[in-house]
């Protein structure tokens, strides 16, 4: 059965823990993807932005 993940994080906050395998330094957008590629399944449901979509309008 598939999971609802909702992910709170200010895009500017950079005193965040790093994350290994990212080029640092390590931002939550960086969290983002990487919970949409390594933790989620197919049968999980992702409604979020991406980390390289401008959504500023």
């Amino acid at each position: 059965m598939g999971r609802k993940v909702f992910v709170s994080y200010k895009y500017k906050d950079n005193d965040v823990k790093e994350l290994p395998g990212v080029v640092q330094p390590t931002w939550p957008c960086d969290y983002v993807d990487y919970i949409k590629d390594k933790v989620l399944s197919d049968s999980d449901i992702y409604k979020g932005e991406n980390s390289d979509e401008d959504i500023s309008s």
